[in-house]
């Protein structure tokens, strides 16, 4: 029984559903990224980031966010072929990594200094589904890189809109 709660606990930690408390710990410098020429892999949470937040170059709609990451995989950008939608709490790490910075608001000017490239101060789509309303319609959390970390720092997207920033992850590189 032992061995089977562990081979799921290490899928699950491997395959990035469950996240080691180290994940969100907050570096005291920023030497928590190490760059490449389109990756940047974090030290801490070993998640691999498109070091351009905006590789599609416009805001996407959830639809169009699935047919871009399965061409972003086909053709195996930075030798990754498993990129995503962060999750909420993976795309807040960056945002605790501002604050350990010291950064209050502009995470996206903050993100531009430590070494990204094309951060954009608006909602950013996340994996994290949520439900809307009465009608229990499905959407997706955002996350705004200008104002995260206010009370109110996410708002709910619904599937057939808002065009919204996507921010590829992928995990450990192999």
């Amino acid at each position: 029984m032992k061995k089977i709660f562990l081979l799921v606990l290490l899928f699950q930690i491997v395959t990035g559903t469950v996240y080691p408390a180290s994940a969100y710990a907050q570096p005291t410098d920023n030497s928590r990224f190490v760059f490449t020429e389109l990756t940047a892999r974090d030290t801490v949470s070993g998640l691999v980031w498109t070091i351009d937040a905006n590789p599609a170059g416009k805001g996407l709609s959830w639809a169009d966010v699935s047919f871009f990451l399965r061409t972003f995989n086909t053709t195996k950008y930075a030798q990754c072929d498993h990129w995503r939608a962060p999750e909420l709490e993976e795309l807040r790490t960056l945002v605790k990594f501002g604050k350990q910075m010291g950064i209050t608001k502009g995470f996206d000017a903050f993100l531009i200094k430590a070494g990204f490239k094309n951060v954009k101060g608006q909602n950013y789509w996340t994996s994290t589904v949520t439900w809307i309303g009465k009608e229990d319609e499905p959407g997706r959390k955002v996350l705004n890189l200008y104002s995260a970390g206010e009370n109110e720092d996410t708002q709910v997207a619904t599937m057939r809109s808002y065009d919204n920033y996507l921010w590829p992850v992928c995990s450990e590189q192999k």
